[in-house]
C-alpha cells in the first residue's frame, strides 16, 4: 500500500527488557512503521529506555503514560494518539520477524470492514511452559471458520497480532472492561456483530514469550477458566461443533503438538502432554468454578 502511513500500538506494563527487544525487532523491518505508540500502563517510567532505543534505531517512538485496569481502555488510548492510516497491534512480550509490518499492511481490495490477523509461536520453544502456554491460543486461533477462493477467515482476533485500517475505526474500538482481560473475546464478538471479517495472513507470525514457569502457567490457566465462564455468560455461546469441525480440531491438535515439541526429548514431550491435558484443565476448571461460586454468592 504505497503512500500509506503505519502506526504500531504497543500497550506495556512492567516489561522494560521485553519491550526493548520488541522495539529492536521493529527497527529491522522490510517496511518500517511511520510511528510507534507505546502506552505505558505502569507507575514506573520508561522514557529513558525508549530514548536509548530511539538513539540506536532511529525509530519514531511516542510514549504516553496511561494507567488503567482495563487493557481495552489502554489500547483505545493508543488508537487515539495514532496518526497512521493502518493500525498494527502487538504485545510487549513479543518479537516480530522482519516482514511483519509488510505482511500486516497488505490489505486486499475487498469491500467492507475487516481486520488482518496473524498467529504466534513461542519465543522460547524449548521452554515447556512457554510452549504449553502458546498451545491453546494457537489452537483457538487456528480454528478456521471458512475458506473462499483465496483467503482463510478466523472466528477471532488475536490481539497481539492484528491490523485494521483507521478509517474503519469509528468509535471506541476495544471493549473497556475493568479487571479480568477478555479483550480478544469481546472485541471479536463486537466486530462480528457489526459485519467485520477477520482475514488470516498465514505467513504473519509473532514470537510470543508467554509464561515461562509453572506458577505463571497455572495462573494463566486459572484466569482462562474465569474468562470462559464470563464469556459464555455474556454471549450465550452454546454452539456444539459439527463432526466435521471436531475432526478438524483433532487434526489441528495433533499438528500443533508435533510442531511445538519437535525438538523435545521424550521426558519433556511427556511433561508437555501432562501440562496441556492435566494441569491446564484442572486449573481452568477451578477458575471456572471460582466465577460460578462468585455469581451464586454475589461476591
Amino acid at each position: 500500500m504505497k503512500g500509506t502511513t503505519i502506526s504500531v500500538i504497543i500497550p506495556t506494563k512492567d516489561r522494560k527488557n521485553d519491550l526493548k527487544i520488541l522495539l529492536f525487532s521493529l527497527s529491522n523491518q522490510t517496511r518500517r512503521p511511520d510511528e510507534i505508540i507505546v502506552v505505558n500502563n505502569s507507575r514506573h517510567g520508561i522514557k529513558k529506555t525508549i530514548e536509548t532505543v530511539k538513539t540506536k534505531t532511529g525509530l519514531h517512538i511516542k510514549v504516553v503514560d496511561y494507567l488503567s485496569e482495563s487493557i481495552g481502555r489502554v489500547r483505545n488510548h493508543g488508537i487515539a494518539q495514532a496518526k497512521g492510516d493502518v493500525l498494527l497491534f502487538v504485545d510487549d512480550d513479543c518479537v516480530v520477524p522482519s516482514n511483519w509490518v509488510e505482511c500486516m499492511t497488505s490489505f486486499p481490495k475487498k469491500k467492507g470492514a475487516y481486520a488482518l490477523v496473524g498467529t504466534s509461536f513461542p519465543l522460547h520453544p524449548r521452554n515447556v511452559y512457554s510452549a504449553a502456554n502458546n498451545y491453546f491460543p494457537l489452537l483457538y486461533f487456528e480454528n478456521i471458520v471458512y475458506i473462499d477462493k483465496s483467503h482463510y477467515y478466523s472466528a477471532v482476533i488475536d490481539s497481539k497480532n492484528f491490523s485494521v485500517r483507521k478509517k474503519d475505526v469509528r468509535e471506541e474500538f476495544f471493549v473497556e472492561e475493568n479487571g479480568l482481560s477478555r479483550d480478544d473475546f469481546l472485541l471479536s464478538d463486537k466486530l462480528r456483530k457489526k459485519g467485520w471479517m477477520f482475514l488470516i495472513i498465514k505467513n504473519s507470525i509473532v514470537f510470543h514469550k508467554g509464561k515461562t514457569n509453572l506458577f505463571g502457567y497455572l495462573n494463566w490457566s486459572f484466569e482462562g477458566g474465569r474468562k470462559q465462564y464470563l464469556y459464555l455468560r455474556s454471549i450465550n455461546n452454546k454452539k456444539v461443533p459439527t463432526p466435521k469441525k471436531m475432526l478438524l480440531i483433532r487434526m489441528k491438535k495433533k499438528e500443533l503438538i508435533e510442531r511445538l515439541t519437535k525438538h523435545y526429548p521424550l521426558y519433556l514431550y511427556v511433561y508437555f502432554l501432562i501440562l496441556i491435558r492435566f494441569f491446564h484443565p484442572l486449573a481452568f476448571f477451578f477458575g471456572y468454578m471460582y466465577e460460578l461460586v462468585r455469581k451464586k454468592h454475589k461476591l
